[in-house]
This record gives C-alpha cells, structure tokens and sequence, in this order.
C-alpha cells in the first residue's frame, strides 16, 4: 500500500521517543490519530476497520494477523490468525479462580484505571474502561488455545482461506483487509477454527462503547514504552507483579 498518514505520524512520534526533554512535554498527544480511529467505532463494520488500523500501527487487539510459512506448502507464505487481545499474559490469567488468579486480575484492573488516570481521564471514567477492558479480555480469553495446545503443529494448522474465514466469521472482513492495506490476502490460516468462530459472538456481545474503550485501552498499554516517564513506571510496576 501507499504512504498511510496514520503511520506517518506515529513513525515521526517514535523517532523522537529518543528526546526524553520533548516526550514529556508533549504526554500522550502523538496518539491522539489512534485515539480517533478508536472514536469512529460505532458498529461491526466500523470495528473491523478500526481493528485493522490499530494492528498495523502495533497494538494488539482481539486477534493477531502476521504472515507464516505454509506448514503444507514450504513454498508458500500465507496469513496467519493467531490469538491475541489480551492485556495479560494468556488465557489461563484470566479462567483460573485461585485466589493469585484473582489479585492477578485485580492487580491488572488497577493497572488499566491507573493507566487512564494518567492520561487525563475522570476517575470514574477511568474505572469504568477498566471494567469493560477486562470484560471483553475475559471473554476472549476463554475462546482462546491453552499454552499446551498451541504447542500442537497438526492442531494449529487450520488453512480456511478467506471463503473460510467469512463462513466462520460472518464480519465485514473486505472492510478489514482493505484497512490493513492487503485487500487481497487470500490463503489464511488461523491457529483456531473456535476461536474464529468466537469473532461474531464476541464483537455482538458488547456495544460500541465498551469496544471503544477497551481499544482506548490497548492503546495507551500498549504504547507506555513510548511515553512520559509515569507511563513507563506504571507499566513497569504491572510486569513486576507478573513476573
């Protein structure tokens, strides 16, 4: 595809991550583009854009699209769907109902509202993307493969191709290609036919709102690295626990 604005502006945003002085002064402005396309989801159409905008600039949501070797076809290079979307490490952080399980969870909450907080959002406002964040995460999470059966080579290779994927997922997939820049991507393959199938039921399950802002979210996480110094910190703080 040809130059894309959005990518212009967030390539010109990380060059100058390097100027610690500037990143500062400046906070969280240089994602206000992402924030935007976040703003125009108003239903499964405009998600599946929004979706596609936000992967192509790094942030990872609702699923992972990247291209592989076809496990059946070594001269082929295919598309590939991989479970992705979530905040913390796997789907197991958020199923298991042990108590650590669970301050896990909390402590991630916490770490999302924070997060927000620090961004200018209302305290309340700020609690309840939160709430909807790890809502949807929790939802996705128990579509998802364990760590075990990811390790499957027969049961990770699921080639649907894209007459596949719309059978699967009856979503306005044309409208997410054409976003990606890569309106012809044809040969798919998705680590998870279930977790395809999930997509629909997942995306009608909530409303635009919650959508928005668990991607407002995914945002701002997912870009700490490259922000004022409270980001960092705070994000720092979320690995600790985890780790």
């Amino acid at each position: 595809p040809g130059p894309d604005p959005l990518l212009q502006k967030l390539g010109t945003f990380y060059a100058t991550c390097m100027d610690e002085t500037a990143l500062e002064k400046q906070g969280t402005a240089a994602l206000n583009p992402l924030f935007a396309v976040s703003a125009r989801v108003k239903d499964d159409k405009s998600l599946l854009g929004a979706l596609a905008l936000l992967q192509r600039a790094g942030i990872d949501v609702l699923f992972d699209l990247g291209p592989i070797q076809d496990k059946k076809d070594a001269t082929q290079m295919i598309a590939q769907i991989g479970q992705g979307g979530l905040g913390l490490p796997d789907r197991d952080y958020y199923v298991k109902d042990d108590e650590h399980s669970a301050q896990l969870r909390e402590a991630y909450r916490a770490h999302i509202e924070k997060m927000l907080a620090l961004a200018g959002r209302k305290p309340a406002d700020a609690k309840l993307v939160a709430a909807h964040t790890l809502a949807i995460e929790t939802a996705i999470a128990k579509h998802q493969k364990t760590r075990v059966e990811l390790r499957d080579e027969t049961g990770t290779y699921n080639r649907i191709d894209r007459a596949g994927l719309a059978r699967h997922a009856p979503l306005s997939w044309d409208t997410y290609f054409e976003s990606l820049g890569f309106p012809a991507i044809s040969s798919i393959n998705t680590v998870s036919v279930p977790y395809v199938e999930a997509f629909a039921t997942l995306i009608k399950s909530f409303p635009a709102g919650e959508w928005r802002d668990y991607l407002d979210a995914h945002i701002l996480d997912d870009s700490a690295p490259f922000l004022p110094k409270r980001f960092v910190d705070e994000a720092f703080e979320m690995t600790r626990q985890l780790t």
